[in-house]
């Protein structure tokens, strides 16, 4: 079984009011980035890059992809 990292994923997330929380950015997003059924994303860091206000954020998220190339399951299709 392997079980590499494919990629890294580089999301910018901008965080104001009115928008969703930063957890249910990064869950969506983690769903969203998938290719295959089994493919796993993970959070491999979360960056400030900018922040105007205690209101508005912006964030760099980094994921990286971890492929069992054996295992891929269905491909996903949006």
């Amino acid at each position: 079984m392997e079980n590499n990292p494919a990629k890294q994923i580089f999301v910018e997330i901008e965080l104001g009011h009115g928008n969703p929380s930063l957890a249910q950015i990064l869950s969506e997003t983690a769903l969203y980035e998938r290719e295959y059924e089994n493919d796993k994303l993970l959070v491999h860091q979360i960056l400030n890059i900018s922040s105007t206000s205690e209101k508005h954020s912006k964030f760099l998220v980094i994921f990286n992809l971890y492929r069992d190339s054996n295992h891929l399951g269905e491909k996903i299709s949006y």
